[in-house]
């Protein structure tokens, strides 16, 4: 059990697989014992819920944008709608490390931005004549 806290801290993304490997044990048996140490299996990449004032702010002048200088701009053509996720230029793979009973994740999420119209409306679709006379 010593041996595996060792391994646990010196790389603690190591799959139970790889460290029962190195144990000569199975991989159930290091489950257990990692859980007896207090250990979680989580993900390493922490995504926040909430908007930050910066990201409220960017949202608000990438719509000022595109209302004021696409007018004649057929920008309708290259827009993206969905519903609650995140859409990044890159999209690294997440890694599961072990942590400790009350440890959280601490990292940031990283990707590249590009310039992608997105739209991202939780109101019901638009009904109105004069909406929709817009809109098509």
């Amino acid at each position: 059990m010593d041996h595996l806290k060792r391994l646990i801290e010196e790389d603690f993304k190591l799959t139970s697989r790889c460290l029962a490997e190195q144990l000569g044990c199975s991989h159930t048996t290091v489950e257990i014992h990692l859980h007896e140490l207090g250990k979680t299996w989580k993900y390493g990449v922490w995504i926040p819920h909430d908007l930050s004032p910066h990201q409220l702010l960017y949202r608000v002048d990438a719509y000022m944008e595109l209302m004021t200088s696409h007018r004649n701009y057929q920008w309708l053509g290259n827009l993206i709608i969905g519903d609650e996720k995140w859409v990044l230029y890159i999209n690294c793979t997440r890694k599961r490390q072990w942590l400790g009973a009350r440890q959280t994740v601490a990292a940031k999420l990283h990707g590249k931005q590009d310039r992608i119209n997105f739209l991202h409306d939780n109101a019901r679709p638009h009904i109105a004549k004069s909406t929709r006379e817009k809109l098509l």
